[in-house]
């Protein structure tokens, strides 16, 4: 598995997830049993059941029999009346209790057979019904400030006694435990729970040391492919992680919170449903933190923790809002920000306690506005420098914006922008004045050479025997170059025609393939007269293009004239037709038979050829001419050369249903 696929793979990071948080549970329940096992000392000699917290603590935590006393006393249970009111007491099966008084008299006993001694506990209960009153129910009387009691009998208030003294009685309450509980209580579940516990307790360290070496493994893991996708190939912040990082923390925090609140809520409840709400609450707290750490990681990772803050998006937030007032206003702004901050310090410099510790403040506040403004009026005067070099004629003078204030780094980049429009205007213009030069030159030179040869020829001529053989060589070579000067000028008109756009374009839809055929066709016998194969590759459907019926047969006349006068002799010139989203291609290709000295997309400017001596026939302009037809068609021709593959692609927009075909007027373009 490749990198890539190791970190973007969803299924892969789920259940490392899962599992690291599974780990992470098994590890914190090793931890809590070993502790629990070395507070108790099972390491030396556990102890019994019945003596252990498993099971003390649920008789401790259930309602009691010692509660129960508690409660009788005070009711007003003496010692006195301990036997004739304390009805046998069963709170459960589990536990049964006896009471001793002074010399060992038992004063209740519920034991059953199969009890096991468990724990003592002592109670106070007062002697007699007087000494209950007197240290629960005895009130004071307001103007003696003699102690009193009520008798309800009497409904009256009477006097303790003379030199009346309370006295209480010590009582020992014996708890004991049956073995074995009965089947599914909860005691039972504790019991099960500590048999369990005591046998894992020697593998607990073990068990929780190489889990939480596993979870840690699975934790590099995760942080390290936090935040990737398969398709990934650079560091991309992926939702969820555009959440501000308070806001994703808060949300992670929230299922444990739940799951805590849920178990609380339903109480302590049997033992082992607070073992399962134990587990379950860790497990879904390792999970939510592990998702915390992952997101902190591939902001980390990306750089972008800080900008994902809910600090960072206010001040961006109060940024924006700052930067969308005018200059004035944020000027002012900054102004009264300044003064309240003077106003707070100066009150703390002079009514606070820490009166120098507030003044300090104060003067490296007011020290760092200067070093600000200093900043600020050396940035200007880069600015300035800079539109004074751009306004000498340094259209290439740049300003380096990255170190400049928010707000003057957009006059910075518009100074840029200026230089360098300038800059392009400048060798646009130059390349100008250059096209317009070499247009001259060639336009005079392929003029001059057949108008040289006809004045040379006329002379020639008039010196010549009428109806002489050399007479008539004479005029065949006139008669060449005129054509050639008519087609010259022909072609020069057209292509300003074509430039220019004054051509009438009736738009049609046209079978692409069939005119194709037709204009290979046409042109087989001059191609092999050239030594030149044609090969052409159309597809077994019919492809409509919505085009001008002469003007795309003037545009293939001319590329087919390109591939006969310039291709290598004995080779293949191809001709494929597909069709693509953007609309029917058409591509010629053909192997060069010289090697373009220019680059081949600058073959459509007019009286521009491949070969810079312009020895070669054409007049330069089939090309120019094919590039303006095709963009009145509403297409493109785009031409590039691999070595001495050159290739020709004309894109023209298919014929669509129903579709409405518009029509442009203008001259007539002359036939070819």
């Amino acid at each position: 598995m490749t990198t890539s696929a190791l970190r973007g793979s969803l299924l892969l990071k789920l259940l490392s997830l899962l599992l690291a948080a599974a780990l992470v549970t098994v590890a914190i329940g090793a931890v809590i049993l070993w502790i629990l096992g070395f507070n108790e000392g099972w390491e030396e000699a556990p102890p019994p059941f019945q003596n252990s917290s498993f099971c003390v603590d649920y008789y401790y935590r259930s309602y009691s029999f010692r509660d129960y006393l508690f409660e009788q006393r005070d009711s007003g249970l003496t010692y006195e009346s301990i036997q004739d009111e304390l009805s046998p007491f069963r709170y459960s099966n589990s536990f049964c209790h006896t009471i001793t008084g002074p010399d060992s008299v038992v004063l209740y006993d519920d034991l059953e057979d199969g009890a096991v001694y468990m724990l003592t506990d002592t109670i106070f209960l007062p002697r007699d019904r007087l000494s209950y009153l007197y240290l629960y129910n005895h009130t004071w009387d307001g103007e003696s400030g003699e102690r009193l009691y009520f008798d309800y009998e009497e409904n009256a208030y009477h006097s303790f006694p003379e030199n009346f003294q309370p006295q209480e009685v010590e009582l020992t309450v014996q708890a004991y435990v049956k073995l074995p509980p009965s089947y599914h209580s909860e005691l039972w579940y504790r019991y099960q729970a500590y048999t369990i516990a005591l046998s894992l307790y020697s593998k607990a360290i073990p068990i929780g040391i190489s889990s939480a070496a596993l979870a840690l493994l699975l934790l590099l893991y995760l942080l390290w492919a936090a935040g990737w996708k398969k398709e990934d190939t650079q560091k991309v912040l992926h939702s969820p992680h555009h959440i501000p990082l308070a806001v994703f923390l808060g949300v992670c925090f929230l299922p444990p919170l739940g799951v805590f609140l849920l178990f609380d809520g339903l109480g302590i409840g049997p033992f082992l449903f607070l073992i399962i709400g134990s587990g379950i609450f860790i497990f879904v707290s390792a999970l939510c933190l592990i998702l915390g750490l992952m997101t902190i990681s591939a902001r980390l990772q990306r750089k972008a923790l800080w900008k994902t803050t809910l600090t960072a998006l206010a001040l961006r937030l109060l940024g924006r809002l700052f930067r969308a007032l005018p200059h004035t206003w944020q000027y002012v702004l900054a102004y009264c920000g300044f003064l309240l901050m003077n106003l707070i310090l100066g009150i703390a410099a002079v009514d606070s306690w820490m009166q120098g510790f507030w003044a300090m403040c104060l003067m490296l506040f007011d020290l760092g506005c200067l070093a600000l403004l200093i900043w600020y009026a050396m940035q200007q005067r880069e600015l300035r420098r800079a539109a004074v070099a751009i306004s000498s004629g340094n259209v290439y003078y740049k300003v380096d914006t990255a170190r400049l204030w928010p707000g003057l780094r957009k006059q910075g980049e518009a100074l840029n922008n200026i230089g360098l429009g300038i800059g392009r205007a400048v060798e646009a213009r130059m390349q100008s004045e250059r096209f317009k030069t070499d247009l001259i030159t060639n336009v005079s030179h392929d003029l001059k050479t057949p108008l040289t040869n006809i004045v040379s020829y006329v002379d020639l001529l008039q010196k010549a025997e009428p109806g002489s053989e050399d007479a008539q060589k004479y005029m065949e070579v006139l008669d060449r170059q005129a054509v050639k000067l008519k087609k010259l000028t022909e072609d020069l008109i057209d292509a300003s025609k074509a430039a220019s756009g004054a051509i009438p374009v009736n738009h049609e839809v046209l079978d692409a393939g069939e005119l194709l055929r037709q204009s290979v066709g046409e042109w087989t016998e001059r191609l092999e007269k050239a030594e030149l194969h044609p090969v052409l590759n159309l597809p077994e459907q019919q492809i409509n293009i919505v085009a001008d019926g002469r003007l795309i047969w003037r545009v293939f006349d001319n590329l087919l004239s390109n591939i006969s006068k310039y291709s290598q002799p004995g080779t293949r010139a191809y001709i494929d037709l597909n069709p693509t989203p953007a609309g029917a291609s058409i591509v010629f290709r053909n192997i060069s038979r010289e090697q373009l000295g220019i680059p081949a997309s600058q073959l459509t400017e007019r009286f521009m050829r491949g070969d810079s001596s312009r020895h070669t026939e054409g007049s330069g302009l089939g090309l120019s001419i094919a590039s303006s037809l095709t963009q009145l068609m509403g297409g493109t021709l785009q031409l590039n050369s691999e070595g001495d593959l050159f290739r020709a692609m004309i894109l023209l927009p298919m014929a669509a249903p129903a579709a409405s075909l518009p029509k442009t007027g203008g001259e007539a373009i002359t036939a070819p």
